[in-house]
């Protein structure tokens, strides 16, 4: 699903191993596959999710978000949170699909999906239906499967594809790894069938080699039923929201003046700084391990009931944090407004980089 970047897209965005695939093929791969390169795997992934309609259920593992969380309820993201354990998807074509959220119980309880330039989410929980409309690069990211371009991962990654099998069928294997080591992130590995090169899994783990996401196909078949990728209706209509869930706190008053940020954080240098929506952003480093820093007139929220998931980091109570295992998320108070940063980096570490840059 969505492994989604926090600043400008995704990564965002992520995901996956565990493997058992229960695959029914239509035409049976040679069993001598031609050797190709990472990005040949993935420019032929791309062209095969553009154009091929398919039904699939898959096995659906996330060490990443709390169950509190839920698929329209994290800042747009499209992650399923850890309750889910299995994933009905429908996808008539890259803007065109439909995936269904089954929890332990076997119960639906969320529906995410795509029309044209619509993106509608619905929660069973809170009864809670989201449509958003998807403008410029956003529409062209918004995809369930996310395969990267290579100019998404060259320069920051490493990678490496092998030919092989999986769970009895030739496939392609594409891993990832970031350059950059002092970041929480592990690796990101792909599974590619060799008969029409869509997604067989996708794993990530983290740097302690843990696996924080895995995602496997349990059954597929090509084509999509009628009125399968029909978007949600039920629910009450809720107004989208753009960021993540820790600044719905932040009200609607938006900066009255300019936000100076400082010009490193750590050993990161700023590389770009921006006012929108109101609020200030800057951007630090580059690729992986990249920090994203974020000023608000919000109320504090680390005192703010509905962030539970905060803890504080030190003593005094100023900082603020959480962490999923690869996306950490710090906050604190500076100059009467709060600053939110997030980057692939332990909350302690971000927190004693802040304590620097903004004494």
């Amino acid at each position: 699903m969505n492994s989604r970047r926090v600043a400008g897209g995704f990564l965002t965005m992520a995901a996956i191993a565990g493997v058992a695939l229960c695959l029914a093929p239509y035409v049976r791969a040679p069993e001598r596959l031609a050797p190709m390169t990472a990005n040949q795997v993935f420019n032929r992934a791309r062209t095969a999710l553009q154009h091929d309609a398919f039904s699939e259920t898959l096995s659906y593992r996330n060490r990443l978000w709390p169950s509190s969380l839920t698929a329209s309820g994290l800042g747009n993201l499209f992650v399923p949170n850890a309750d889910v354990q299995t994933i009905a998807l429908f996808q008539a074509g890259e803007r065109h699909w439909r995936f269904e959220e089954i929890n332990r119980t076997n119960n639906l309880v969320g529906v995410v999906a795509r029309a044209g330039q619509r993106l509608i989410a619905y929660d069973s929980t809170s009864g809670n239906r989201m449509v958003e409309r998807l403008k410029g690069a956003l529409g062209r990211f918004c995809t369930v499967w996310q395969i990267p371009s290579e100019l998404a991962w060259q320069g920051d990654w490493t990678a490496t594809s092998a030919a092989g099998r999986f769970a009895g069928e030739p496939a392609y294997q594409v891993t990832l790894r970031p350059i950059e080591t002092n970041t929480l992130w592990g690796r990101v590995t792909y599974w590619f069938s060799a008969r029409n090169f869509l997604p067989l899994a996708l794993s990530i783990t983290d740097s302690h080699a843990q696996i924080v996401l895995s995602l496997r196909i349990d059954t597929f078949k090509l084509g999509v039923p009628a009125g399968a990728v029909v978007p949600p209706t039920a629910g009450r209509r809720i107004a989208p929201t753009a960021e993540l869930q820790l600044l719905r706190a932040s009200g609607r008053e938006t900066l009255r003046d300019s936000v100076a940020f400082p010009a490193r954080l750590g050993p990161l240098a700023r590389r770009s700084e921006r006012q929108a929506l109101g609020r200030a952003v800057a951007v630090y480093g580059a690729g992986p391990g990249e920090v994203v820093a974020l000023a608000t007139n919000a109320e504090a929220l680390g005192h703010h009931r509905a962030l539970d998931v905060l803890h504080p980091l030190e003593p005094s109570g100023r900082f603020w944090g959480a962490t999923d295992g690869l996306l950490s998320v710090v906050t604190f108070r500076h100059g009467g407004r709060e600053i939110v940063l997030m980057g692939s980096r332990s909350p302690r570490q971000l927190a004693r980089w802040a304590q620097n840059a903004w004494q």
